[in-house]
């Protein structure tokens, strides 16, 4: 009997350490549940917190277009309006052609008109590219003819077939030149003979 008391107190000792790690691993399960709950409001609260920044983007993007739109149709809207002069000129020069006027007068209209479009256009920061006789800098420039010259240096600008245009600093179109090639007088009996 001994034996069987002192097996039902190792069972009931069994029994109340096994309860009590139950007791444990249910309030660790509660605390986890809890803490799972937390975590997805937090989850929840950052997913609403990121779908409202993301609208606001949009529309702060959307905002910025428009703006930006505007700016530009504002800017051009100005272009214009300091153009319409110049339109008005061109239409009294090709008018006054039509009744017969005399060329010279016609040219000197022209001419005047011309430097009229060239002052707005300066004004907005147009700058013409116009390297005749100068060094050949590939940079603003574009070689479409070369020479054989000794009366010039090597690589100088010996004519300008179309002007080049910077807007602001930034190159819009590079000047076509025709450069100058200075060959030696090896190179000429080499070419000479070939």
């Amino acid at each position: 009997m001994e034996k069987k008391e002192k097996k039902n107190k190792s069972i009931k000792q069994k029994y109340q350490e096994l309860e009590e790690k139950y007791k444990v691993l249910e309030r660790d399960f509660e605390l986890l549940q809890e803490k799972l709950t937390q975590q997805e409001k937090e989850a929840s609260e950052y997913l609403e917190l990121l779908k409202r920044m993301k609208a606001d983007f949009d529309n702060y993007r959307k905002r910025v277009i428009k703006e930006q739109t505007f700016l530009v149709e504002r800017a051009s809207r100005g272009l214009i309006e300091k153009l319409l002069p110049i339109i008005d000129n061109l239409e009294r020069a090709i008018n006054s052609s039509k009744a017969g006027s005399d060329f010279k007068t016609l040219l000197s209209g022209i001419e005047i008109i011309y430097q009229q479009l060239l002052e707005v256009l300066r004004k907005e920061g147009l700058e013409a590219i116009d390297p005749q006789s100068e060094p050949f800098d590939p940079e603003c420039q574009e070689a479409v003819l070369s020479e054989a010259r000794d009366d010039y240096q090597d690589e100088t600008v010996l004519e300008v077939l179309e002007k080049g245009y910077r807007l602001k600093g930034v190159l819009l179109r590079p000047a076509k030149v025709k450069v100058c090639r200075n060959f030696s007088k090896e190179n000429k009996e080499k070419m000479e003979k070939s």
